[in-house]
């Protein structure tokens, strides 16, 4: 099932988020909990942000989160995906994230989508370029300091 949370879900599936987090990322620490969720609770308060999930029996298997706001370049309302999270083996039906995602940020009057550059490790290139027709714009790189 895909849906839209609430704050009080974040609260309630904060351990699972921020573990599929830590693995996605191939990180070493598991993100704060308590932080994430006061993150998201704020934009919940502003109106701009969203957390999307697929989940089964009480399993998360993909979950997306996002923004939206005027573009700093050109002032077009973007929306912009700010995390992501899939386990590897999660039923098809978690791509349909991206078609909910899409329809939120048309619902928020959004004329455009970022999404990360995640999905080349995720091997979803052609599914992203061909059938919901995104192009490569650009890769991101992080380095812990």
């Amino acid at each position: 099932m895909i849906e839209r949370w609430n704050p009080d879900q974040l609260v309630e599936h904060q351990a699972q988020l921020s573990e599929a987090y830590r693995q996605f990322e191939g990180r070493t620490t598991v993100a704060n909990p308590s932080h994430f969720v006061n993150y998201w609770h704020d934009r919940y308060a502003q109106g701009i942000g969203q957390i999307f999930a697929c989940h089964a029996d009480g399993h998360l298997y993909a979950s997306l989160g996002g923004v939206v706001g005027a573009d700093m370049y050109d002032g077009i309302l973007t929306a912009v995906e700010l995390f992501w999270n899939k386990q590897v083996i999660a039923p098809f039906e978690w791509y349909r994230l991206f078609d909910v995602y899409e329809e939120w940020a048309r619902e928020r009057n959004a004329k455009r989508i970022h999404l990360s550059r995640w999905f080349v490790r995720g091997g979803c290139d052609k599914y992203f370029t061909n059938i919901l027709h995104y192009r490569p714009s650009e890769v991101h790189y992080v380095k812990e300091l």
